[in-house]
């Protein structure tokens, strides 16, 4: 009889199971279908790059090794417009933030999402940096110092620095960049503040190692440079010639989008530019196309395979299904102070329109956060380079941020429509209760009465 009852019991419990395994089964074969898809769509990518990551060479590489796949895109909400950044579950849920507990909650929920699909996961801070002076000189009066950081186990991670100091007592504010960019950093000691160029760019770069002594992480090679550049800040906070409310960081377009996500993930940088980053940089996903001289998700991972996380691919063609955007990584930043730059016209990312939605969508967060004045958007002419202008424009804004400079700031747009602009403009009103609700079947009868109607 026990053995009975025992039975019985087991078969009830898996008849109540069945339905969600089956529905499971069916989720993950759904899954299977949509990477078969986005297998074939890149079967013989033109990659520039010769890794995706630290131990794989090819996204199908780190497929096999992980078994990860695509989300079921049948069942996960659609959002065809930039995610609005102060609603909670857009299309489940959508609820509205309106107090600092649920924005915090919002901030979190971003940070997974983005170290999820875009950055990867990193290490947390070392606790054993030490610097070295490599060299020491003066020129012009200012000084002139070559350093490296070293950290970690063994102190076998580096991160090699070049740091200008003006002339003067100090503190100064901080103007940080690659070291590409070093024109850049000269300009800023001009202005009077302290420049720092760190070894994590194309032209020498130091953070690429980070991949192979840190290999429990599976972060991206743009998060393991803006990662370098939290360890040039913590350097920075040993300095008393510092002054640790004025860090500012930039970069011009790969650097550019690293430079967000070191912004993003450390809130002792107190000011971002972000300079031609194109898709990734102030270039929402969604709004790209090979088509429009955009780079695209598909453009991305097949030729620059290792700059963001392979699991970026899992969007490619279906960028609507991605519950983040850039517009997500950049209000992150808040309240610190953020502008980003472009051209009009450059090929790779130079669609004002859809930099100034990003634009827009963040003035909501700045906005909610007493902050507005902590936003700015710089589009300018030409191409993809910047000229001396530019920087001193740069400049003249990061003045204006960090108290240096009392003037206002032109955040000039050029698509600046919106629907609810245009009603209160045209004093156009439509009253819905004259507007019941038909179903499908009255279409063409409530057509036919609409063109009546017009006749009239």
């Amino acid at each position: 009889m026990g053995k009975e009852k025992y039975s019985i019991g087991f078969i009830f419990i898996m008849l109540w199971l069945c339905p969600f395994m089956a529905n499971a089964q069916d989720d993950k074969a759904v899954r299977q279908e949509y990477l078969k898809e986005l297998i074939l769509l890149q079967e013989k990518p033109s990659s520039h790059d010769s890794f995706v990551g630290f131990h794989d060479l090819t996204w199908e590489d780190w497929i096999e090794r992980t078994g990860e796949l695509p989300p079921n895109y049948g069942v996960i909400p659609s959002i065809p417009f930039l995610p609005d950044p102060l609603i909670i579950g857009e299309g489940k849920e959508n609820e509205k933030v309106t107090t600092m507990a649920q924005w915090e909650s919002q901030r979190e929920y971003f940070k997974e999402q983005v170290k999820y699909i875009l950055s990867g996961t990193f290490p947390d801070p070392p606790t054993n940096l030490k610097a070295e002076i490599l060299s020491e000189r003066t020129k012009n009066g200012v000084s002139i110092q070559m350093i490296e950081l070293r950290f970690g186990e063994d102190h076998k991670a580096k991160l090699t620095l070049e740091v200008f100091t003006p002339p003067g007592e100090g503190p100064f504010p901080v103007f940080m960049t690659q070291w590409n960019h070093r024109g850049w950093a000269q300009i800023a000691v001009r202005r009077g503040y302290m420049g720092l160029i760190y070894a994590g760019a194309d032209a020498k770069d130091d953070t690429r190692e980070y991949l192979e002594l840190y290999p429990d992480y599976d972060w991206s090679t743009l998060m393991a440079r803006a990662w370098g550049a939290h360890r040039a800040v913590d350097y920075l906070y040993t300095l008393n010639e510092v002054d640790k409310s004025k860090i500012a960081i930039t970069g011009h377009s790969r650097n550019g989008k690293q430079s967000l996500f070191a912004a993003a993930f450390d809130e002792r940088i107190t000011a971002t530019i972000t300079s031609s980053g194109g898709t990734g940089g102030e270039f929402p996903y969604r709004y790209t196309d090979e088509r429009h001289s955009n780079e695209s998700i598909d453009y991305l991972v097949s030729r620059r395979t290792h700059w963001l996380h392979p699991r970026i691919r899992f969007y490619s063609g279906r960028e609507h299904k991605m519950p983040i955007d850039q517009n997500s990584l950049m209000a992150l930043i808040a309240p610190n102070a953020l502008m980003f730059s472009s051209s009009i016209r450059e090929g790779g990312g130079g669609d004002p329109w859809a930099i100034e939605q990003i634009y827009t969508s963040l003035t909501k967060v700045y906005d909610f956060l007493d902050a507005p004045e902590k936003l700015g958007i710089r589009l300018r002419d030409g191409e993809h380079a910047v000229s001396e202008r530019d920087l001193e424009a740069f400049m003249d804004w990061l003045d204006i941020q960090f108290g240096r400079k009392n003037f206002p700031w032109d955040n000039h747009l050029s698509y600046n429509y919106s629907f609810e602009k245009w009603k209160k403009e045209s004093g156009e009103f439509i009253d819905l209760s004259k507007f019941p609700i038909q179903s499908t079947q009255n279409i063409a009868v409530n057509v036919s009465h609409l063109e009546k109607d017009q006749e009239k």
